[in-house]
């Protein structure tokens, strides 16, 4: 799910992952201070970070998200 924001988590709106298996995407900035905000609601679900974005678009000196990723790898 998108939550439109990194400030956006909360135990609310990720509710409806509870009892799943959660592969979290943050934005190419995001990874640490992701996984810092999730960490009190570990109870919902098991998160597992992705670093791609952090990888990949980091390492072209771009900030994003996978969304910007895919836009551009679509762009023909």
């Amino acid at each position: 799910i998108a939550v439109g924001s990194k400030n956006n988590m909360s135990a609310k709106k990720l509710e409806c992952l509870r009892d799943r298996h959660v592969i979290v995407i943050p934005d190419a900035d995001a990874l640490e201070e992701g996984k810092a905000q999730l960490k009190p609601l570990s109870h919902i679900a098991p998160f597992e970070f992705s670093s791609f974005c952090e990888t990949v678009l980091g390492e072209q000196g771009k900030k994003g998200d996978v969304a910007d990723y895919l836009i551009e790898k679509l762009k023909v």
